[in-house]
């Protein structure tokens, strides 16, 4: 007897090959066409390469009313769950994410940190309880954080312009695709519909709740929320890649502070008050704490200097 398939099984399959196969020709296209954008709409004078800016500022007002209005609220009541929660989500989106980090480890012809994040996917898996408990950390297997942005870059693959993506926010023209193909290698991708919905939910409130004190940080110090957030995503991608085809844009404001290390340095003093807290534990730790607050009173003295050398396009921006 031939069996027979059902109705959902006729329009489901077919519906979800168009868009797998969709979505895979338009980042095949996009990753063609990032060099050739990138090579004719590269500045020649070393400024921030952004020519599409007159999209980029409408859609980012967009996702900035977006965020405001339901993202924000969302990543700080998510942020303020107990650690012993949301550790548990983090873990196990994390590990999720060290399968498409080893695929472009193997890429990066980098053998040996994807072995490391085999065995930290096979470990956390299992013994971690489909990655709930980072257990490999424990054991010494560190973990690392390779897109496939990372991996063209590798390839020679410039950056390309910045772009501002709705919803999703900072990219370029080189990001965007590669993000596209992140996703496709991840097993949540593959996961049924709710499972896919939650996992990609959960990794957005993630991303956005780490962003929180800086977004702080960045809209203080800066006159051109656009522009400091722009050179913000433009610094650390750029870092992180390893790219040096990306420019490395200023984040000064009027006054010479340098607001990418004062995220930083925001980061180190949150910790630093941490321990300060704790500084009657032992003599050893309380000395070493005061010597840490000095070095960073330092740090705040030059950054607050009035050097006036900010780069003419965060001038421009200011405006």
């Amino acid at each position: 007897m031939n069996s027979t398939a059902t109705p959902s099984n006729l329009s489901e399959s077919p519906l979800r090959c168009f868009l797998q196969r969709a979505a895979v020709a338009l980042c095949a296209l996009l990753i063609v066409a990032a060099p050739i954008v990138a090579a004719e709409e590269r500045p020649s004078d070393g400024s921030v390469n952004d020519p599409w800016e007159g999209f980029n500022r409408p859609v980012f007002k967009f996702n900035d009313g977006v965020d405001r209005a339901a993202i924000k609220p969302a990543a700080t009541a998510y942020d303020s769950m107990p650690d012993i929660v949301g550790d548990r989500f983090a873990n196990f989106v994390g590990n999720l994410d060290d399968v498409p980090t080893m695929l472009n480890n193997l890429m990066q012809g980098d053998v040996g940190d994807a072995a490391v994040d085999l065995g930290r996917v096979l470990i956390n898996t299992t013994v971690g309880i489909l990655g709930l408990f980072d257990v490999a950390s424990h054991m010494g297997l560190e973990k690392h954080h390779d897109e496939f942005s990372q991996t063209l870059a590798g390839w020679g693959v410039p950056g390309g312009p910045y772009l501002v993506v709705p919803i999703l926010g900072p990219s370029s023209a080189r990001d965007f695709p590669a993000d596209i193909v992140d996703i496709f290698m991840n097993p949540a991708t593959y996961f049924e519909p709710v499972a896919r919905v939650a996992v990609t939910v959960i990794k957005g409130l993630e991303t956005r709740a780490g962003l929180l004190d800086k977004e702080d940080i960045l809209k203080e110090w800066s006159n051109d929320y656009y522009v400091a957030v722009r050179n913000y995503y433009l610094s650390r991608s750029r870092s992180a890649g390893g790219d040096e085809s990306l420019e490395q844009p200023s984040l000064e404001d009027d006054y010479g502070t340098d607001l990418l290390d004062l995220t930083d340095e925001e980061e180190s003093g949150s910790e630093s008050m941490l321990m300060d807290g704790e500084e009657d534990e032992s003599e050893s730790e309380s000395m070493s704490m005061g010597t840490e607050e000095e070095e960073e009173e330092d740090g705040f003295e030059l950054k607050y200097e009035l050097e006036f050398e900010s780069e003419e396009e965060s001038r421009a921006g200011g405006v």
